[in-house]
This record gives structure tokens, sequence and C-alpha cells, in this order.
């Protein structure tokens, strides 16, 4: 339902605003009326009184008002007991709205069943939040970004949501609006579903999705709510081969007769055939020739001989491979009982998807179908997920398909040494959870502030800091980069991250600068920040070396070298920092542009990631890219909304939800939480909430992290075994709400 507003009277000529205190100079109440609703530093705050928590706002415009809906833009969401009052004289005031609890959102529009006429209105505040919890006990105030007062609407219309049909080439019908607005279709959350033309793909079973429209007029634009359509099956215009089932694998049967998949077990799209059938004892995994597929199948063996305590052999197999009783002869010919067939298709549109044919393309065989590397891979992890439910195999078909491109996990290895061996297995778990990205954070330092440094820079200087990814780059008297208590060499490295592509895993490798850089300035001291003791791991980049030296380390990795392949060569996306710089905001975007540039020159195949950090520093940062993707961690540094309203695409590692610092106040993360409340798209806190479309192809998934600023807990030393169990907790978890 759309209600188009006109002249907002909180900024017409003549109206004046007061309160009934300001908690400092700083936040004054003319900032309810500034027309900026999303900068914290602009904002009215109330006095933080204890003792008395009521607190008001009264606005007096030069005449009569008709009032509709008033808008407030909350900085904190605590007051639990207010109300809207308006009155003729400022001196007699009605209640026109009341509320008995806190808002839901930072946003909150109050929509009044009918015009009022007042010359004063006034927002009354009786009470607010005292939790512990919240630290909604230690704000007894109230703060507002903005103060929005309307008139009646000038347009009330609904959009509708649209319907699907069954038959081929179906497409979404744009709903009407009136004339002078214009809807723009923005996307689904299933782009494979319902592709960005707003065309349906054909499906085997209804499936669920979130479309979203945008609502322009006169060149202003605004996101409507998702809406939540069901798109119909469409088995008719699905091409079901069944070479040794007969027809009533195509769904012409009673739903007695339908196989059915076993509980718990959950995917996309699900075909049901009749009956079932079981592994063959000594099983043959075919699979096309293709280098990485095989080693990827003989993985997939491993695991199969491990979860079914069976036999199996990986037997290599040319592209037309007829089952036996077929009778065609050409190509290499399979056994079907019970066996097993790897191999890629061109029909699987979505990434990362994967078919599973259940005895509907051979007899008693499982085909496990990706369009690349990566599905077939996730249809070997679904198939054995299927396995540990049941040994009855259910004939039918599988599509399934993720709902978010990045699902990550992220680790800190600079501040502690972390083994190789570890990440090896950190890969095997994510894998067997259909998550899809390892971000490595290869380079920090002991964290300043809360560090012994006898309040020099000098002594700042010694603390630890480590660089841990070998490197050639020397400084001047001979000190290297290379970390010297433990290091990856580049040929393991590399391997690394080969290895974990045959699990299905992308190992984001970060060297993080310019904050978090000791371990370069130790190399490098001239190149250091030598101003703020609190900034002595910050590189200076008044100074032009400072840039060229960062650009010649990304050369090391991303630059063949010796007839050997470049070090990051087999990665997809790379990150470059960015995080808590505190100096120069425009020096700052500067650097991002000349070493994102450099970065994207040397290797124009990879994505590039930065840590949020733009609004933070309020400046100009339009000439930034936004092909680079921003990793937002904390609200602070870079506001989710403007993010998003400026085109960048967004990944969701929100410090407050998704960090773990063994030994400190996060410790491990919110199980409970993120199974019930936690939502990808969301970034919240004590005070407000963000929301990012999620269908919005910007929203790009999450990241949960490591970060081991810590190497005690109550003067014990973290082991391994202490960082694996923080890391394998929430895996299942947060799995499961990127896939699902």
């Amino acid at each position: 339902y759309v209600r188009i507003v006109g002249e907002n009277y909180m900024r017409a000529d003549g109206t004046g605003i007061k309160a009934d205190s300001e908690e400092n100079q700083e936040t004054k109440v003319s900032m309810l009326a500034d027309g900026i609703c999303n900068d914290m530093e602009k904002r009215w705050s109330s006095e933080n009184d204890w003792e008395d928590n009521e607190h008001w706002i009264q606005v007096h415009f030069k005449d009569q008002k008709q009032i509709r809906s008033i808008r407030l833009y909350w900085e904190r969401l605590n007051a639990v007991k207010y109300s809207v009052e308006i009155s003729r004289d400022g001196k007699e005031w009605t209640e026109a709205a009341a509320f008995t609890e806190a808002p839901d959102s930072r946003c909150q529009d109050i929509v009044l069943e009918e015009c009022v006429e007042a010359e004063y209105l006034r927002l009354h505040v009786f009470d607010v939040k005292k939790e512990e919890e919240d630290a909604s006990l230690y704000y007894q105030n109230v703060s507002l970004l903005e103060m929005e007062v309307y008139g009646d609407f000038t347009d009330e219309f609904v959009v509708k949501t649209p319907m699907l049909g069954s038959g081929e080439d179906r497409r979404l019908e744009t709903p009407s609006v009136p004339e002078g607005y214009e809807l723009q279709f923005v996307g689904s959350d299933y782009e494979n579903v319902i592709d960005e033309s707003g065309r349906a793909a054909d499906t085997l079973s209804d499936v669920s999705v979130e479309i979203g429209y945008r609502l322009c007029k006169d060149g202003i634009w605004e996101d409507l709510p998702a809406m939540e359509i069901t798109v119909p099956s469409n088995v008719s215009a699905v091409e079901v081969r069944t070479e040794t089932v007969d027809d009533t694998a195509a769904g012409d049967m009673s739903e007695k007769q339908k196989a059915a998949l076993p509980e718990g077990y959950e995917v996309m799209e699900w075909l049901a055939g009749v009956g079932s059938y079981e592994s063959a004892d000594d099983c043959i995994i075919y699979v096309e020739e293709d280098e990485q597929l095989v080693k990827s199948a003989e993985i997939f063996a491993e695991e199969w001989m491990a979860l079914t305590g069976k036999n199996a052999t990986v037997v290599e197999v040319d592209e037309k491979i007829p089952a036996k009783e077929a009778g065609e002869q050409s190509g290499t010919v399979i056994e079907t009982a019970g066996h097993i067939y790897l191999r890629y298709s061109d029909e699987i549109k979505a990434e990362e998807g994967y078919q599973l044919s259940f005895g509907t393309l051979y007899e008693d065989t499982t085909v496990i179908e990706g369009r690349d590397l990566q599905g077939v891979r996730w249809g070997c992890v679904s198939f054995l997920e299927l396995l540990q439910k049941t040994e009855q195999i259910p004939r039918g078909r599988v599509w399934d398909y993720p709902r978010y491109e990045v699902r990550g996990f992220g680790i800190d290895v600079a501040r502690r040494p972390v083994e190789l061996e570890l990440l090896y297995r950190m890969v095997e778990a994510m894998s067997a959870q259909k998550m899809n990205t390892l971000l490595v954070h290869l380079n920090d330092n002991q964290i300043i502030s809360q560090s012994e440094h006898g309040g020099t820079i000098e002594g700042a200087r010694e603390l630890y800091a480590a660089f841990r990814l070998e490197s050639d780059i020397t400084g001047k008297q001979g000190v290297g980069l290379t970390a010297t208590d433990l290091y990856y060499t580049k040929e393991e490295f590399a391997d690394f991250i080969r290895y974990a592509a045959l699990y299905g895993v992308e190992v984001v490798p970060e060297i993080d600068t310019p904050a978090h850089s000791l371990a370069i300035i130790k190399a490098f001291p001239q190149l250091g920040n030598t101003e703020d003791v609190l900034a002595a791991d910050q590189l200076d980049l008044s100074q032009k070396e400072t840039t060229e030296l960062v650009k010649s380390i990304w050369s090391e990795y991303l630059e063949a070298e010796s007839g050997k392949e470049a070090v990051f060569a087999d990665c997809e996306t790379v990150h470059i920092g960015m995080d808590e710089y505190f100096g120069d905001g425009e020096e700052f975007i500067s650097y991002i542009s000349e070493l994102s540039s450099h970065v994207k020159t040397l290797a124009p195949d990879k994505n590039i990631r930065m840590w949020g950090s733009l609004t933070g520093k309020e400046c100009d940062y339009s000439e930034i890219s936004r092909d680079i993707e921003i990793q937002l961690w904390s609200t602070q540094w870079a506001d989710p909304d403007r993010m998003y309203e400026d085109g960048f695409s967004i990944i969701n590692s929100q410090n407050n939800h998704l960090y773990i610092i063994p030994g400190s106040g996060y410790d491990r993360l919110d199980v409970e939480y993120l199974e019930n409340e936690w939502e990808v798209n969301v970034f919240e806190n004590e005070t407000q909430r963000w929301e990012i479309p999620s269908y919005s192809s910007q929203m790009l998934g999450a990241c949960y992290m490591m970060w081991n600023d810590m190497i005690m807990i109550d003067g014990i030393e973290i082991s391994r075994e202490d960082l694996w169990d923080r890391f394998y907790e929430p895996l299942d978890v947060i799995a499961d709400k990127l896939w699902n």
C-alpha cells in the first residue's frame, strides 16, 4: 500500500522547534529539520536524566496545518511510552496517537486515521527502556535524527503482487501504477528463478521467492517492501528424461505412489518418482575426463566410503555414456545398478546450482551434475547429506541452488600464528556445509590501545606484528616482510588455494593496509605514521613511496615469476583491507582508488573486496569504483543504507553479531540468536536497524570472522582446538541461513 506525501511542514518557512532539553551543543533540536536523516552526528538528543525520563519536542507552525502523518527517524529505539499530541494554542493538548512499546524500526511512520487541524504538534515521551543487556539503562534520554510532518496524502494506491501462471516463457507483468509514476523491477532473491528482466524459469516444483520493485516519480526513487510470490511448478516445460523409468517419474501418479525425501533433507526443488533403490556395495563413481573433476570425485569417493562403509572406485569416462541396457554402444558403457555418475551440465543455469537425478536418467543410478566444479561439489555434499538420513534413495529429481553468493568465514592468522593444517581442516568442514568463502587475513599486529608500549612511537613499533605470507621484499635495513616465527611459502599457499577450490571453497587473501600495517612499517619505518602513538601501525599516505610500496607487494602475488603462476592466480577475489584508518580522508580515498586500480590492472578478472570504511571518513568517495565489494563490519565506519544507495555490493560481517575474538567479550557467537533472530540482510545494534533488500543483487551474503586479538584466556594460551571449537560451533546455523 503506497501513500505519497507532499510538503514536509517541519521545513516550511516560519516553523519553530523547541525541546524540553538538549544533551549538549552538538545535539540541538534544530537538527530535526535539517533534511539529513542518515548522519549520526546531526541529531537531537535530550538530557540524559536518570531521575526523569519525560522528554518532548514541540513544533509551532506559522499557521494552522492539516496533519495526517509523522515520520520519525529514531537514533535510539528506547522510547517505550510516548504519544503524538496536537494543539491550536500551545496550551490545551489533545492526544492524536499513543504507543506503549518501543518502535520496531529506526524509521517509524505514524499515520493518523484522518487529518487533524493544529498549529502546534508535540512528540511527548513519558518513559524509556532500562535494560542492562542492550545498554539502555545507561542512556536514559531520547534521540532522533530527523522528524517529518505531512498533511493528507497526495496519492494513495495499491501495488498488487504480480502473479505467474504455467506455460512457456513466463514473465512477471509489471503492476499498474497511476500516471506520473514509474515502477522498475529490481530483482529477486533467487535470480535463477526470476531473472532481472522478470522472466521466470521452469521449475520442478513450487518455489517461493522474494521480489522487489522501485517506485519512481520526478527522478526520485524509493524501494518498495519485498513481495513474496510463489513460482508454480512447470513440469510440462521441463525436459525430464526417463530412459529406464516409466512416465510416472514425470509426476503422473497418485500421491501415495510418489517417492519422498527423508525428513530434514531440504532442497529447493523436488520432482518425485516411484520407489527407491540402494547404493551398490562396490560402487563405481563414473566421472567425465576432466582433471579437476576427477580430483573432486576422488575426494567424494573417500567421503562416501567413510560414511557408508562400502567400497568405491573412481572411473573416468568420455562424454557420451550410455547405460548398458540402452543398447547404444558408442562411448563408454556404464553399469547402472546403484552406481554414481558425476558430470558437468550446461542446462543448469543457477550459479553453484546442481542437479541430482535418482534413477531418472539411468536405472538405479545417481547422476550428480553441476554447471561447474563448484556445482558438482555441492551436489556430492547434498547426496552425502541424503545418505546420512536414509540408505534408501528415493527415485526422482532434485534441483538446488543457494540464496546468497557469498557464504563465508574469515580468520586472522597474523596476530596469532595459525598453521596451514588448521586452515585445511576448516576448508573441509566448510565444504560439508556448502560454505564457499574463506577469507585469510594475512598481516596485522597487536592492538596498540590494548598493549603496553610506554606511550611512545618507538615502544609501539616493538609490539608483535606478522606478515604471514612469504615475501621477497626487504627494507633498507635488511628487515623483510616475512614473519620469522611462522609463515606460508608462496608455493604452499598457492597449493592451498587450489586444494580449497576442489572442495568448492574460494580462498580470499587479504593484505590489510593502510592501517594494521606494523609488519610493513617494521621493514620500512620511514613510511609509518609518526604523529600519534595509537596510529603507529598506520602507513603515512602523504608520501608517494607508501602507495608504490603497497602496489609492489600486490604485484609480487598477482604477477607470474620465474615461469610459475602467480601466487593468487587461482583466487577469484582478493581483499585490500582498508579498515580503521585514522588519517586524512582525502588521502585515504585517493589511496583506495589508486591501489584498487593497480590490482585491477594486474588481475582484471578478479573481484576486489574491502572493509566498509567510507562513510566514517565523511568525505567525497564518488571516485571509488562500485565494482569493489564492501565487507561491512561496523555501522559507525560504513552506513549500510548509504552504501546500498550509493551502489556498492555488500557483505554482512557486522561485529556485534559475527565477530569471534577468543578470550574477549566476543569469545563465542550467540548461536541461539543466529538461529532464531539473525537475518543475513539486516544490520542492527542496540538502537538502530538497517535492512538491505534481500532481492537486490547488491546484497551478496555474509562472512563471520575470527580475530586473534588475544592469545590468553585467564593466563592459559588459546590452543588450536580452542580456535576450531569457536569456528565450528555456529558453522551449520550460518551456512543454513545463507544457503536457504
